[in-house]
C-alpha cells in the first residue's frame, strides 16, 4: 500500500533498520533476506534523497534526517499497533491472537503456569509466547514485540501503564546449621552474612 508515493512497508523496513544499524541484523529480525532489505534501503534513500544510514566500520550510522525521522517511525509503529488491536467485540472463546509477555522464571511457575489451564478452558485459541526480562525488555516492549512485562515494581518502567498483580514478602533462606538463623535477623545483621546471589534477567540482585 502507498501513501503519497511511499510504500507503507517501508516504514517498518525504516524503523527495524534504525533500531539494529545493520542491514544483516535488521533482515535476519524481519525474516528477509540481506538482499531483500538493501533494495527497501535503496528504496528509502531514493524517496526521501538522502543516505540515512552510513557504513562505519561493521555498523551503520545514522545521518541527521535518519534521527529525526526516528522517533516519527517509532510512534507510527505505536499508532498502527494501537489501530490494530482496537476491537470492540475482542472474546477470548474465539480469539487466536499470540500475545508476547516478558517476565521471570519466578512469575512464570507462580502465575502463568497455573493459568495456562485456566486459560485452555476460556481461551483456547489464544497463545501466549513468554521471553526473559534483560536490559533490553523496554525497548523491546515500546517498539512493540512484546505486549507485556510482568515483574517486581522495580523492574517496570516508569512511564508504561502498569497494574499491581499481587504482593509478596521477602523471606530468608539459610542453612539450619548456621547459628545466625536460630536467632532473629535484623538489617544489619542481614547485610553481615554472607549471600548467595541470584541473577533476575540480565540484573544482578541479592
Amino acid at each position: 500500500m502507498r501513501f503519497k508515493g511511499l510504500d507503507l512497508n517501508l516504514i517498518i523496513a525504516l524503523d527495524v533498520l534504525l533500531e539494529e544499524r545493520s542491514v544483516s541484523a535488521a533482515a535476519a529480525r524481519m525474516n528477509l533476506t540481506q538482499p531483500a532489505l538493501s533494495a527497501a534501503l535503496s528504496r528509502l534513500r531514493r524517496y526521501f534523497d538522502d543516505d540515512l544510514l552510513l557504513a562505519v566500520g561493521r555498523r551503520m550510522i545514522p545521518t541527521p534526517l535518519a534521527e529525526e525521522l526516528r522517533p516519527l517511525t517509532k510512534q507510527l509503529m505505536r499508532d498502527a499497533a494501537a489501530f490494530i488491536n482496537m476491537s470492540s467485540n475482542f472474546d477470548p472463546a474465539t480469539s487466536k491472537r499470540r500475545f508476547a509477555i516478558g517476565t521471570s522464571d519466578y512469575i512464570l511457575t507462580v502465575l502463568i503456569a497455573p493459568m495456562l489451564a485456566h486459560l485452555e478452558d476460556i481461551a483456547p485459541g489464544v497463545q501466549l509466547d513468554v521471553f526473559p526480562t534483560g536490559p533490553e525488555i523496554h525497548e523491546r516492549l515500546d517498539r512493540g514485540d512484546i505486549d507485556l512485562v510482568i515483574g517486581p515494581e522495580p523492574f517496570l518502567a516508569p512511564s508504561a501503564p502498569s497494574e499491581l498483580l499481587f504482593e509478596e514478602q521477602h523471606v530468608v533462606i539459610g542453612w539450619d546449621g548456621n547459628p545466625a538463623m536460630h536467632q532473629p535477623i535484623d538489617i544489619d545483621r542481614f547485610f553481615e552474612l554472607g549471600h548467595v546471589a541470584v541473577r533476575i534477567g540480565m540484573e544482578r540482585e541479592l
